[in-house]
């Protein structure tokens, strides 16, 4: 049963949090000068474009979702990283 939540977007946001079971800081373990963090910098800015429309695809009423961005962004990883 969906969970009325009148006046909002029920499209998820992202909430930055601190990961519980991260040892490493992952931004520190990529260099600077990486092809990743371009890559990262295009995919936000193109995500940031498209908020809007996002929240246009969503119910105003129900469970928040996961965030469309988090997704696709995690999509993205798997492809660099498999080679995909």
């Amino acid at each position: 049963m969906a969970t009325q939540n009148r006046g909002a977007i029920v499209r998820g946001r992202h909430d930055s949090q601190v990961p519980i079971l991260t040892f490493v800081d992952v931004d520190a373990r990529i260099p600077q000068d990486h092809p990743l963090r371009t890559i990262k910098a295009y995919a936000d800015r193109a995500l940031t474009a498209l908020s809007s429309e996002f929240d246009r695809m969503y119910a105003e009423v129900g469970r928040p979702s996961i965030p469309p961005e988090r997704l696709l962004i995690g999509g993205d990883y798997i492809v660099f990283i498999d080679g995909g």
